[in-house]
């Protein structure tokens, strides 16, 4: 159990709890057991063995959420990127090509350190090029390791780079392929 105390101010993003100055938090595993003023922190949380952590001019608010991402560009970001769309992906379908399944892990590890530093706790991955041995599991496993509430959704891309999308292992379909799971995935 953690217990978080003394909170100067936090945002609790609920209407029925409002803001609240001198919070306390108590956690059980990776849920909230109780939230309120630490002087009504109830005596079973105060007799716990718990992990006791002082957070006296700090200001707590919910985990942000990442609604979409490209983890593996993490390795790539800065290539090609003052050119166009079309000049950036010519530049990179050959570079993710030639990624391996430790290099998207490496890339994942990356997003997901610099996510979770900034304070997000869920985040998406658009992950649609799967070259080699890489596979979504990769990025699951790294995700589920350093604590990143996550959500793999499926990316994809239109032809207008089916070649390019064929080296790297990236599935190209017309739109009707591309667009035709979505509404189930949605409704």
């Amino acid at each position: 159990m953690m217990l978080l105390t003394n909170i100067d101010h936090l945002y609790s993003a609920d209407e029925a709890l409002g803001e609240i100055a001198g919070a306390a938090i108590s956690i059980e595993g990776n849920a909230i057991a109780w939230v309120g003023k630490t002087e009504d922190l109830p005596e079973e949380y105060r007799q716990a063995q718990a992990e006791l952590i002082d957070l006296s001019g700090h200001v707590v608010t919910p985990g942000l959420i990442n609604t979409h991402a490209h983890m593996w560009n993490c390795l790539t970001r800065c290539v090609a990127h003052d050119e166009g769309l079309g000049g950036w992906l010519d530049a990179l379908f050959p570079v993710w090509a030639a990624l391996t399944a430790d290099d998207v892990a490496a890339a994942t590890r990356l997003a997901v350190a610099e996510l979770l530093l900034s304070g997000c706790t869920t985040s998406s991955d658009h992950l649609y090029t799967y070259p080699n041995d890489v596979t979504l599991d990769g990025t699951i496993a790294v995700a589920a390791e350093m604590g990143l509430r996550f959500h793999p959704v499926r990316g994809g891309m239109s032809r207008q780079f089916q070649q390019q999308q064929a080296a790297a292992g990236a599935a190209a379909l017309d739109q009707p392929g591309l667009l035709g799971g979505m509404p189930a995935a949605l409704f």
